[in-house]
């Protein structure tokens, strides 16, 4: 069964000499959650973006952790017959390009050039910080609302930001979440979780919030045991979702990145 995804061919007459540029989304999102991206990197490259299991249009399966959902991405890479690549991934997404780059992982006919990975670390993460999300959208099936005016007035209650409740509300689609809500939380700690990796020999960068707190400094020395090739670059006036709060200085230093020889 493969996951849901959108290739989109570029116009550029030398898109097929280039890898193509796969965007994978972060927990509670989908492949369109990156269109601001993927629109203007398909000007030079051909871009794939997906939706991961349990989310967006893709098949919902009980398990969900990374191994699972790099094996996702290669099976569908493999169907579309594509062999070289770059990866970007967000937050949860992130890890799974951090996945792919482990040894043994990716099939050898398959050639992963460059990784960038969007405010996540490859590290287990103590904190829970969505058990309020969680909450709020379990309550909106509890309370049986059907639109998303309904919805968003019974996340007030539990959710302070406004941006994370319209991201979420993106998902909700006819009274339902089109994420698999039990089987998210269920997994909760999966994707908490963190195995770590091989040293890895991929180029790969790391792209930070400034305002964010995912990535900190201590976590500096398990980044460079893991991907000793790696480059950071922090988005000033960023948040968590960097390439929203900051799309060209994101995009900018993404195009940098893959054209440097």
């Amino acid at each position: 069964m493969l996951i849901h995804h959108e290739l989109i061919k570029s116009d550029n007459p030398n898109a097929n000499l280039l890898p193509v540029v796969v965007l994978i989304h972060g927990l509670f999102g989908e492949g369109k959650n990156l269109k601001v991206l993927s629109d203007a990197i398909s000007k030079q490259y051909n871009t794939l973006t997906v939706d991961l299991r349990n989310h967006g249009h893709s098949f919902h399966d009980p398990s969900h952790n990374y191994q699972c959902m790099a094996i996702d991405i290669i099976k569908l890479l493999d169907y579309l017959n594509i062999f070289s690549v770059n990866l970007i991934g967000h937050s949860m997404g992130g890890k799974v390009v951090m996945q792919l780059a482990q040894k043994n992982t990716t099939p050898q006919q398959i050639k992963i050039n460059k990784l960038i990975v969007l405010d996540i670390a490859p590290v287990k993460y103590i904190e829970r910080k969505h058990d309020d999300v969680f909450l709020a959208l379990n309550q909106v099936i509890i309370k049986g609302c059907k639109t998303r005016l309904e919805a968003s007035k019974i996340m007030n209650q539990f959710i302070e930001s406004p941006a994370i409740i319209q991201f979420l509300l993106k998902s909700f689609d006819k009274g339902s979440w089109r994420f698999n809500l039990n089987i998210l939380e269920h997994n909760y700690e999966e994707i908490l979780n963190w195995h770590e990796i091989s040293p890895s020999d991929k180029e790969i960068l790391f792209l930070i919030g400034a305002n964010s707190d995912y990535v900190i400094p201590s976590y500096k020395t398990s980044i460079i045991k893991q991907f000793p090739l790696s480059k950071a670059h922090i988005i000033a006036g960023a948040d968590h979702w960097v390439h929203a709060d900051r799309p060209e200085q994101v995009l900018k230093q993404i195009l940098r990145f893959f054209d440097s020889v």
